[in-house]
């Protein structure tokens, strides 16, 4: 849970059927003004990115209660969802800092930017969760929908 005095939150919506397209709040100066639009095709990715998705794809070899605290792994549409993202983010040269399942069976896909970041929370199902911070305290968030 995310805790804050007043965070401001922000809703874009996204819908596509063979493109995805997000439009990220002006609250992000590494994204500010972008909208990210990716087809069917695929793009040469960046080291960085195939690293990433390297990464995330190892998390469905995770097993249930992978914490001992009873955690849920993610499972196979969780982890494309992630990999969607990570593409798009590589389109626009975003690099990845940091990325980690939940306890909730979620993956979380952090960017910084100096003491900036942005952190992205996708599931199973058809939205992706967004908090920026500065330093430590939550600024904004969000919940971005796509078909």
């Amino acid at each position: 849970m995310i805790h804050s005095d007043n965070p401001t939150y922000y809703y874009a919506e996204v819908r596509t059927v063979t493109r995805s397209t997000i439009e990220f709040p002006e609250w992000f100066p590494l994204l500010k003004n972008t909208s990210i639009t990716t087809t069917s095709e695929q793009n040469e990715l960046s080291s960085n990115a195939k690293k990433i998705i390297t990464t995330i794809q190892s998390y469905k070899y995770l097993s249930e209660n992978w914490d001992s605290y009873g955690a849920e792994k993610p499972i196979l549409p969780t982890i494309n969802n992630a990999i969607s993202l990570i593409r798009i983010l590589d389109r626009t040269k975003q690099n990845v800092f940091f990325t980690a399942p939940t306890p909730d069976g979620e993956i979380l896909i952090e960017l910084k930017n100096g003491t900036k970041s942005i952190e992205f929370i996708l599931s199973h199902e058809n939205d992706i969760q967004f908090s920026q911070f500065e330093e430590v305290k939550c600024i904004g968030e969000g919940i971005a929908k796509y078909d």
